[in-house]
Order: structure tokens, then sequence, then C-alpha cells
């Protein structure tokens, strides 16, 4: 064969069409590559040794700046120190970093999917001031619901027992928040299946034990619980004393020219936010939300809470209060 041949033949090469069979990979080409390898990383955070460390307070700051760190393992130690720390500290005694410095660290650890970091914090919330949790009541929120609806029955039951601590607190501030109304009461009533649009079906389940694990129908109970203490926080009517303008005169009314001590006083204009809806309207008033439970919700709750109430159990107790709840705290509502 002449190497004009040759060269012909391997020309025609390339242009044939490999024949495949079944059971067999492709054939690879003669210029293939392997691209196929795997790269490990150690990414490390700045550490400190105890004894670089001159003061408590740099030692719990260095543990602050761990709760970012990608490793799971890492943020929990730190939350787990910053926990041992501010509970062995009297509760007369401030702590060496200030609550708003140590709450835009905690807070997205709330969407946590670490049991054991849940329960770090179930310990180390409750020791903080509600005085230092107003002003960040909205994201506070913004990450419970996120872990309420959570498929981890831990999680959610975690979650839901540090909502009854914040109601228990200060439920004002929480049903105050932008959200903190409506999408609380939509979260709440999304774990047991019921919604504000009723589904047309032939079949129907109180849905308190079908299909359902006894760890999340423990949840289901715990759930109707906070739904009550939430129902109750918003409807909860502060008592006014008697009070004569005239008689502290010209002092009259001072308290309504004086500086807010919110941090953010004019929230509810929503000055510079983006345009809210109906669900993340700021419901300031009793009779605001009264009146936008009136109109979107009472109807289908009552009808949902009926319906376990027929069934009994814990959760027909638990709905049992709940209409009470609905009924003493809408009784003198008037459209």
């Amino acid at each position: 064969m002449g190497s004009s041949a040759k060269k012909r033949k391997d020309k025609k090469k390339d242009f044939q069409k490999p024949k495949l069979k079944v059971g067999k990979a492709r054939p690879k080409p003669n210029n293939f590559t392997d691209t196929n390898f795997n790269s490990k990383a150690l990414v490390l955070k700045q550490q400190f040794t105890l004894t670089s460390l001159s003061s408590e307070k740099e030692l719990l700051a260095h543990h602050v700046s761990l709760l970012t760190s990608r490793n799971e393992a890492m943020r929990e130690d730190a939350v787990r120190h910053i926990t041992l720390h501010t509970c062995s500290t009297p509760i007369d005694s401030p702590l060496p970093l200030s609550a708003n410095f140590l709450l835009p660290h905690l807070i997205p650890l709330l969407s946590a999917t670490n049991p054991r970091i849940w329960n770090h914090l179930l310990q180390l919330f409750p020791r903080l001031l509600h005085k230092d949790l107003e002003d960040h009541v909205e994201k506070i929120g913004l990450h419970l619901r996120c872990s309420i609806t959570s498929l981890s029955t831990d999680i959610q039951s975690s979650s839901l027992e540090l909502m009854d601590w914040m109601l228990l607190t200060d439920g004002e501030a929480l049903v105050s928040c932008p959200g903190g109304w409506m999408k609380n009461l939509k979260v709440l009533m999304g774990i047991q299946g019921w919604r504000l649009v009723p589904i047309t079906s032939e079949w129907t389940s109180d849905g308190t034990s079908f299909g359902r694990s006894i760890a999340h129908r423990k949840n289901l109970v715990k759930g109707l619980k906070t739904l009550t203490a939430l129902l109750w926080a918003g409807f909860y009517d502060p008592p006014v004393g008697a009070h004569n303008p005239t008689s502290c005169w010209p002092l009259a009314h001072t308290d309504q020219h004086m500086i807010s001590k919110k941090a953010n006083p004019f929230g509810h204009l929503n000055l510079w936010g983006p345009p809210r809806d109906e669900d993340s309207q700021m419901y300031e008033g009793r009779e605001e939300r009264q009146r936008i439970f009136q109109k979107r919700i009472r109807k289908r709750l009552e009808s949902e809470a009926a319906m376990y109430k027929k069934a009994g159990g814990d959760a027909g107790r638990e709905a049992n209060i709940l209409l009470n709840a609905i009924t003493e705290g809408m009784k003198d509502f008037n459209e």
C-alpha cells in the first residue's frame, strides 16, 4: 500500500460511525482526556488558641465569628460555647457582648436542620432579655416560620417551643411586626393541613391520625396550642387606666411627644421598603387584627377546628380551647 492510499484510509476513519453494541459503552475517541477527578479542600477560618486571647470578651467574639462557618460541627461547637457561657453568667450581670451583637449571628441558625443546635438555642434565647429582641422580632419570625414547616419533627417541635416562649414573653411585638399576624396564622394553620381556600372533594378526614406518625401527631397538638397562644396575643386588650389630662397640665400627653424608643418607629409607613401585600402588613392595633381575621380566616378556622373537636382526643380538646379563644377574642368586634 502506497503512502497516498494509507493517508486516504486514515482520513476515512474520522468519518466512520462507530458500531454500537448493546450493553457496552460508547468507544472513546483517541484524543479523549479524563476530567473526572475528586479534589478535597480543607477550609479553616482563622483559629486562636486560649493563650492568645487576652480576655473573655475576645474568646466569646471568636466563637461568634465561627457561627458563620461552613462546617456544621464548628457551628455547633460555637453555639454550644456561647450557650454555656450565657447560662453560667448570672442574670443580673451583663454579657461581655451585647445582645444586639449576638442576635444577628444567632438568628440565621433558627433555620438549621441540626437538632443539637436547636437544643442549644432553646436554652440560649430565654436567657436574653425580651427588650433586646424587640428590634429583631421580624427576622426571628421569618426564620421560625421556615422551621415550623420543616419535614423533621424534631425541628418543627423545637421551633414551636421557641414561638411559644416568644408569645409568652412579648406576644404583642410578635403579632405587631410585618407579617407577624397573618403569616404566622397561615403557617400554623398550614401544618394542620388547613387551607384558606377549601378543596372540593367527596372524601374528607379530620387529618389528625391518618397516615401520621406519633411524633407528627404530637406536633399537630403542639401547633394547636401555639395557634391558640397566637390568637390570645393578637386579641389581648391591655387595660387602660383612668387618666385625666387636665390633672397634670401642662404635661398632658407628654409620652406622645417624646422620641420613640423603637429602632424603627415609622416602620408601619413602609417608606423605603418594597410594597407589602395584605399578609405582610403591620397590624399594630387590636381592631385591625380582628378585622382582617374576621375577613379572611375566622370562618375557615372555626369549621376546621370543629372537625377536630368532633374527632376528640388531645387534638379535639385543644381545638375546643381554640374555639373558645376565638369566641372570647371576637365577642366585642363590630363589623
